[in-house]
């Protein structure tokens, strides 16, 4: 898959964070279905995924999934899969949505006044670094971010 980035905070990395790390938990990954409840599905399955204990605030992960999720819903209109990866090395947590649409997705630019439209400004602006990685063999695409846990002892 090709990684691009694009709008927001210039990202650390163009690819998403290596996931095999000696000390890396494994991917926990669930299909969700095109309708809008999925996504606070998919919300309670990231806050399920993510370590015990921290000191750190889950509502910008949780924020970022609700704009990938939303966009893959009202966007793609096709089933997404939602992928969380914590890295424990890093302490980052990975987030990925993928859906099987065809398309790239493009950025808004709304009136200020529009109620729709900044999703992927927001990814773009919280995220350490995020990326679109469209598939080659087939349609589809998958949107990740990745975001730093301070607090979390590897």
């Amino acid at each position: 898959m090709q990684s691009t980035t694009l709008l927001g905070r210039q990202p650390t990395t163009a690819r998403r964070p290596a996931g095999g790390a000696a000390r890396a938990s494994a991917a926990a990954c669930r299909r969700f279905p095109a309708n809008p409840a999925s996504v606070g599905l998919a919300r309670r399955f990231l806050l399920g995924r993510l370590p015990e204990g921290g000191a750190y605030d889950a509502d910008a992960l949780v924020l970022m999934l609700s704009e990938l999720a939303t966009n893959a819903v009202r966007h793609a209109a096709t089933e997404f899969e939602v992928t969380v990866r914590v890295v424990g090395e890093t302490r980052q947590v990975v987030v990925e949505v993928t859906d099987g649409a065809g398309g790239y997705p493009a950025p808004q630019q709304p009136a200020v006044d529009a109620p729709h439209g900044r999703g992927l400004h927001i990814v773009g602006t919280l995220a350490d670094a995020w990326g679109i990685d469209m598939r080659r063999d087939r349609p589809g695409k998958t949107v990740w971010f990745s975001s730093t846990l301070p607090g979390i002892v590897p």
